[in-house]
């Protein structure tokens, strides 16, 4: 699991070591809320692994030690928990998490 990625920014390149032997078989990106924001509370997840907006786009990949996720020109919009509208989230109010394993 890497370290929390905050702020969020658009056209960003994350990288993290995962500390894995080999290059990780699954791989995972998701938010960390820390707060509140379209009825979610502090510490609910959004996956966020196959994420994509027509405005922008995303990117993972993962090589010998290091996992990749690229956020280009766009942003990262949740369901709305309540009314389930498609909503682009505050960044300073969510954590960029990745994981990656075997």
């Amino acid at each position: 699991v890497s370290a929390d990625h905050t702020p969020i920014n658009v056209t960003t390149v994350y990288s993290d070591a995962h500390g894995l032997s080999s290059v990780p078989v699954h791989w995972k990106a998701y938010l960390r809320n820390t707060s509140t924001e379209l009825n979610y509370v502090a510490g609910d997840k959004v996956d966020v692994t196959h994420f994509y907006r027509s405005a922008g786009g995303y990117g993972h990949m993962a090589v010998n030690a290091t996992f990749v996720y690229y956020i280009q020109n766009g942003e990262f919009s949740v369901n709305d928990l309540t009314t389930g509208a498609l909503t682009a989230i505050d960044e300073t109010k969510w954590k960029l998490v990745l994981e990656a394993w075997n």
